[in-house]
C-alpha cells in the first residue's frame, strides 16, 4: 500500500471519534525576564542555536525544579545580544512556565514576543502563536484560542507554510472538539490530515527531526478539569490527539518522541485516577451504570493503539516500548476496576 494511502487509512482509523489529552502541575513561579531588546538594535544576521544546547534546557525543566532551570538559562541567555538567540530562548523559557502551571506569565511573555517577532521571524512567530493558544488553554480561554488561529487563518501570507496548512487546522479541530462541536473539528481535522499528506508525499518535511516534533505539536493539549460531565468528551479528544502523539514516539527522535510518549501517558494516568477517585465515592445503581461506561470508553481508547503495536515487535524502538508497558499497566489497572464493577449490585 503506498504510504499516503497508509497514513490516510490509519489517521481514518482513529479520527472515528475525537480527541484531548495533556496535563501539568500547577505551581506559581514568578521571575522577570531580561527585556526585549529592540528590533533595530541588533541587526545581524539571523543564526541557528545548536539544538543540543536547547534540549539541554528541555531536559532541566523536565527533570530539575524550575530555579536550576532558571540559573542555567539566566547564564546563557541574560548577557546575549543574538536577537533571534535570545528571542528562541524565551519561546523555551515562556513553554516551560506553561509545564509549570504559570499560564498567566507565560501568556504575558508570549504576547510580547509575538509582537516583536511579528513581520521578522516567522517560523518564531508562527510557534509563538501555538504556544499562546496552549497558555490560552491553560487559563481555561478555549475561546480566546480558537479566535486567534481563525484570525491567523484567516490573512495567512501566500507563501505555504506548514504552521498556516496543518498546525493551525489540527489545533482547531482539537479545541473544536473539546467544546463538543464534531462537525467543525472534523473539518478542520480533514484540512489538517490532507495538508499534511501532501507535504510529506513532496518530500518537503525532514523526517528525521521536524517530522517528530511536528507530530508531538499536533497532539498536544492539555487537559483540563476532568468531571462526569466532560469525561466523554475528553476521551473523544484524546483519540485524535494519540494518534499524533503515537506518529512522534514511533520515530524515535531521542527528545521529541519521548515528550511525546511521556504527555501520552499522563493524559491517561488523569483519565484512570478520575475513575479511581469516582469509584471509592458512595454509589448507586446509575452510578455503577456510569462507571461501567466510562471503563469500557478507557478500554476501546487504549485498544486502538494496538495499530502500532506491530512496528514494536519488528524494530527495536525503546520509546514505543515504553509507552506499550505503561498502557499495558493502565489497562490492567481498569480491567481489575470493571471486574470490581461488576459484582456491584444492578438496578432492579
Amino acid at each position: 500500500m503506498a504510504p499516503r494511502n497508509l497514513m490516510m487509512m490509519m489517521m481514518g482509523h482513529f479520527f472515528s471519534s475525537l480527541v484531548l489529552a495533556g496535563t501539568i502541575g500547577c505551581v506559581t513561579v514568578h521571575r522577570e525576564s531580561p527585556a526585549l531588546p529592540s528590533p533595530a538594535v541588533v541587526p545581524e544576521q539571523i543564526t541557528q542555536t545548536p539544538p543540543n544546547f536547547f534540549h539541554h534546557l528541555e531536559d532541566l525543566a523536565q527533570t530539575e525544579p524550575y530555579e536550576v532551570f532558571v540559573q542555567e538559562w539566566d547564564r546563557q541567555f541574560s548577557k546575549t545580544e543574538n536577537q533571534i538567540y535570545l528571542y528562541e530562548g524565551l519561546l523555551l523559557k515562556a513553554e516551560t512556565l506553561g509545564r509549570w502551571g504559570n499560564f498567566a506569565e507565560e501568556k504575558a511573555l508570549l504576547l510580547d514576543l509575538r509582537e516583536r517577532s511579528e513581520n521578522r521571524y516567522p517560523s518564531l512567530y508562527e510557534r509563538s502563536n501555538l504556544a499562546l493558544v496552549a497558555a490560552n488553554e491553560g487559563l481555561q480561554e478555549d475561546d480566546e484560542g480558537i479566535a486567534l488561529l481563525l484570525q491567523l487563518v484567516k490573512t495567512k501570507p501566500q507563501t505555504a507554510s506548514l504552521f498556516y496548512d496543518v498546525e493551525a487546522p489540527a489545533k482547531l479541530s482539537m479545541l473544536y472538539q473539546k467544546l463538543g462541536q464534531t462537525e467543525l473539528a472534523l473539518k478542520y481535522q480533514r484540512k489538517a490530515t490532507n495538508k499534511l499528506a501532501e507535504w510529506i508525499d513532496q518530500g518537503r518535511i525532514d523526517k528525521k527531526n521536524l517530522l517528530p516534533r511536528l507530530y508531538f505539536q499536533m497532539g498536544a493539549v492539555i487537559l483540563q478539569s476532568v468531571d462526569k460531565d466532560n469525561f466523554q468528551a475528553q476521551v473523544r479528544t484524546l483519540e485524535n490527539s494519540q494518534f499524533y502523539l503515537l506518529k512522534s514516539i514511533e520515530l524515535e527522535e531521542p527528545y521529541w518522541s519521548r515528550r511525546a510518549r511521556q504527555q501520552l501517558v499522563e493524559n491517561y494516568r488523569v483519565l484512570v485516577q478520575f475513575i479511581q477517585t469516582e469509584q471509592k465515592k458512595p454509589f448507586d445503581t446509575f452510578t455503577r451504570e456510569e462507571m461501567i461506561s466510562r471503563v469500557k470508553m478507557m478500554l476501546n481508547l487504549l485498544s486502538q493503539t494496538n495499530t502500532f503495536s506491530q512496528l514494536r515487535s519488528e524494530q527495536n524502538l525503546h520509546q514505543l516500548t515504553q509507552f506499550f508497558e505503561a498502557k499495558n499497566e493502565n489497562e490492567k489497572m481498569l480491567l481489575l476496576i470493571f471486574d470490581q464493577l461488576l459484582k456491584l449490585p444492578q438496578a432492579e
